[in-house]
Formats: C-alpha cells, structure tokens, sequence
C-alpha cells in the first residue's frame, strides 16, 4: 500500500511510527478497468497469500 508518498507521520510527534508501515508499502497494482482483470488479480493475490502461509483459515 502506497501512501502520501511514505510521509505520513512527516514532521509530526508519530515520525518515528512510519518505520512499522514500511512492511506495508508496495507500489501501486496497474490493470485494466475491467472485472477480469480485477478478479484475476484478486485470485492471484489469494493464491500468493495461501502459498505463504497454508496455515491461515480462510475467511
């Protein structure tokens, strides 16, 4: 997840709370305005995610 550009806390009293986000931070996913393409990448995401880690329940 990508936001304001990694500054979040910039300049604030919870700066130093960036450092736990980081993990978080990837760039955007780009496809095409299309429900393929969403669903597609959303199956492939779970797949990723099950391979990772088998031993999560599903929701």
């Amino acid at each position: 997840m990508e936001f304001h550009r990694g500054d979040l806390f910039r300049d604030t009293l919870n700066q130093r709370d960036s450092a736990s986000l980081e993990p978080l931070r990837h760039p955007p996913v780009v496809l095409d305005a299309t429900l393929e393409a969403v669903i597609q990448t959303l199956e492939r995401a779970e797949e990723r995610a099950e391979k990772s880690d088998p031993a999560q329940p599903n929701a």
